[in-house]
């Protein structure tokens, strides 16, 4: 890595927004195009969900472009620019916490971000195993794009003890 992208790399770790599309044309003039669409592509995801179904339509596609080109780059890489949501944070929210990985600050660890809302460090994590696996720590975590998710995959099934069949009471007995 020379010194401009890592001043870039940095100006993105420190929240400047508008580093990130530097960046990306930054990366497409050294002939990293693939990694300029991944940032370019994360850009253009941010925002309010959709509305309208062309709307949709095109998140969609936007969102299946990026997974497949994270699945060629380099997952050290990823980790400095993603921007997956903050999942897993019952610090001080009744409701899903509002913080991206791209929000939080820097540790020395690559892999571990703070947040400076709920005071928590913050798992980036590229399997569904491990993010459980911090997760039922009831640590926060950021999932890769490249994991493959379905619904409810962080929480934790609580085993309660036996079912127990009792007979059926009815009006004749």
């Amino acid at each position: 890595m020379d010194d401009a992208e890592a001043s870039l790399l940095r100006a993105i770790a420190g929240h400047d927004e508008a580093s990130r599309l530097v960046y990306a044309d930054w990366l497409e003039s050294n002939g990293r195009v693939a990694h300029a669409e991944f940032v370019r592509l994360q850009q253009a995801l941010v925002g309010p969900a959709p509305t309208d179904d062309a709307g949709r339509a095109r998140f969609k596609r936007r969102s299946d472009r990026l997974r497949a080109l994270a699945e060629t780059l380099d997952p050290a890489w990823r980790v400095a620019v993603a921007r997956p949501l903050v999942e897993n944070c019952d610090a001080h929210f009744d409701f899903a916490c509002p913080m991206e990985w791209g929000q939080l600050t820097e540790t020395r660890d690559a892999a571990v971000r703070a947040c400076k809302l709920c005071e928590e460090p913050v798992y980036y994590c590229t399997s569904i195993m491990e993010a459980r696996t911090h997760a039922f720590q009831n640590r926060c975590v950021a999932v890769d794009i490249t994991v493959e998710r379905q619904p409810n995959d962080l929480v934790r099934i609580q085993k309660r003890g036996r079912m127990i069949v009792t007979p059926r009471v009815t009006d004749d007995d």
